[in-house]
């Protein structure tokens, strides 16, 4: 499946892509991750699930080695509320876990506090893109 880069900051930490012929999001993090470029790939995310209605969400995390600890209390406190506040919680997301043992706990406890946040709906994690993207084409298929 081939992939079209439609955002990409300059330290290519972090990256928005879409699909020639499906309707999904991946979202890559990489490496060291700052909190401008964080904050402004999730900003980038909202505006496009928002224009093009996408609910299939896949975070690549599998690179990610720090994210600073603001970042993901802004992640919380300013983006998840304004995605439920003004598109709802009706996503379906698969994460590629982080190798880096610390980011992983963070992306667990993401994970966790989203679900109480209301984002109840299908939240798997991976440990591979090809597999995350699978799952979430099976799970759109077992909609159709």
């Amino acid at each position: 499946m081939k992939l079209i880069s439609i955002y990409e900051n300059d330290q290519a930490t972090t990256a928005l892509m879409i699909p020639e012929d499906d309707d999904f999001v991946l979202v890559q993090l990489s490496g060291a991750v700052d909190h401008e470029s964080y904050k402004m790939v999730f900003d980038k995310l909202y505006q496009i699930i928002a224009v093009y209605k996408y609910r299939n969400v896949i975070y690549d995390l599998k690179s990610l080695t720090n994210t600073e600890e603001h970042s993901r209390s802004w992640f919380v406190t300013n983006f998840l509320p304004k995605v439920i506040k003004n598109l709802g919680t009706n996503f379906r997301t698969a994460t590629i876990r982080p190798e880096n043992t610390f980011e992983g706990s963070s992306v667990d406890f993401l994970t966790e506090l989203s679900q109480k946040l209301g984002f109840t709906n299908a939240v798997c994690s991976f440990d591979s893109r090809e597999q995350a993207i699978n799952w979430i084409l099976d799970k759109k298929r077992s909609v159709m």
